[in-house]
């Protein structure tokens, strides 16, 4: 039997990006001060039947906050409501025309100024339900600069992690106390995440939602079931106290 030897030789291949400048947006095109677009921007309201604040901790369970970041190169920063990562953007007359992460959305605008601006766009694929899909163009305003504070009265990074419910205290409750270590109690967790990411395991909630802060109150909303936890202390050896309203959560009968 002949034995056919084949050599295949691995040709190196290199690719160059390529780049144009036709592929950064420019003044000549666009009716507005392209310098003014320049830097990030927060969706703080929007208006459709009426004007809805966007940046209450009631709406931002509803509607992450949201952000654009406009580069001079062409590049695009997003997070919340028009695309979350890293895109681009293009100018025409009125409009800008963002694509990020596959999601792509066209805007009018009808002001820019230095630190506030008003774009208007279809309501459909938004994906919250503070803004239905049939609510036609609604009107968002946009703040420069806004602040990235969290308001919350202790530190945030206290909070962030993985926090397993050890004991139930309150009236109604047997002892007024309940062990939820206990190996016939359902194991009950919250996992608190950057950016608003909620993980609910147990009694307070199943799947992943979302939270924000004021003052002491953490709010949650877990499969549009809301809860609001008063935080009455929190330390840095893992450690938290937390007063809430157990109105319609089922502690299967403890």
């Amino acid at each position: 039997m002949k034995k056919i030897l084949i050599a295949i030789a691995l040709m190196p291949l290199f690719f160059v990006a390529c780049s144009s400048s036709d592929d950064i947006p420019s003044s000549a095109d666009f009716d507005y001060n392209l310098d003014l677009l320049y830097g990030e921007w927060r969706a703080t309201s929007v208006e459709s039947v009426g004007v809805l604040d966007l940046t209450t901790p009631i709406n931002e369970l509803s509607a992450a906050p949201t952000y654009l970041k406009f580069n001079k190169d062409g590049t695009l920063e997003g997070e919340g409501l028009f695309g979350e990562g890293v895109g681009k953007y293009s100018t025409k007359e009125k409009s800008i025309h963002t694509s990020i992460g596959g999601v792509k959305k066209s805007f009018e605008v009808v002001s820019l100024q230095s630190s506030s601006a008003k774009v208007r766009l279809n309501a459909k694929g938004l994906g919250t339900p503070l803004i239905p899909d049939n609510a036609g163009e609604v009107t968002f305003t946009l703040t420069k600069n806004s602040p990235r504070e969290i308001d919350f009265d202790y530190d945030i990074n206290l909070l962030y992690g993985k926090w397993r419910a050890v004991r139930l205290e309150g009236e109604g409750i047997d002892n007024n106390s309940v062990d939820l270590m206990h190996p016939l109690v359902t194991p009950t967790y919250l996992t608190f995440e950057e950016k608003g990411i909620l993980v609910s395991e147990g009694y307070l909630g199943q799947g992943t939602g979302r939270y924000s802060s004021k003052d002491k109150t953490i709010y949650t909303l877990i499969d549009k079931n809301r809860l609001e936890l008063e935080v009455t202390s929190i330390t840095k050896d893992g450690t938290a106290r937390m007063k809430f309203n157990p109105t319609g959560i089922d502690f299967g009968g403890l």
